[in-house]
C-alpha cells in the first residue's frame, strides 16, 4: 500500500480521498489493522451488507480499487493498486487535470 499512502499524502490537498471497506474482521481488528498500516482514510466495515455493497460496485475480488472522478463517473476499477505514473495519471484525470 505504499503506493496509495503516498498519493493520499500528495493528492489530498486537491481533493483525494480514499474510502476503505472491509468485511471479514471484526470491526475493532479491522481499526488496529488501519492505524498500524497508517491509514488516516475513513473506513468502513461492511459486515451483512458486504453481498449488497459488493453488487453495487462491481466488486469481483479483493482488493478492488475504484477511482471515481470529480463528476461522480468512475475512472478507473481494478483489483490491484496501479504504480508509478499509470497511479498519478489516472488521478490527475479524476481531478479534471493539474
Amino acid at each position: 500500500m505504499p503506493a496509495v499512502l503516498r498519493a493520499y499524502e500528495t493528492y489530498r490537498e486537491r481533493g483525494f480521498e480514499i474510502v476503505g471497506f472491509d468485511h471479514d474482521q471484526d470491526p475493532a481488528v479491522m481499526a488496529e489493522s488501519a492505524r498500524r498500516q497508517g491509514f488516516t482514510w475513513p473506513q468502513w466495515h461492511l459486515g451483512a451488507r458486504k453481498q449488497e455493497i459488493g453488487r453495487a460496485f462491481w466488486v469481483s475480488g479483493l482488493p478492488t480499487n475504484i477511482l471515481v472522478g470529480r463528476d461522480g463517473r468512475i475512472v478507473w476499477r481494478a483489483n490491484h493498486v496501479p504504480r508509478g505514473e499509470e497511479f498519478d495519471r489516472l488521478i490527475e484525470s479524476a481531478l479534471g487535470g493539474p
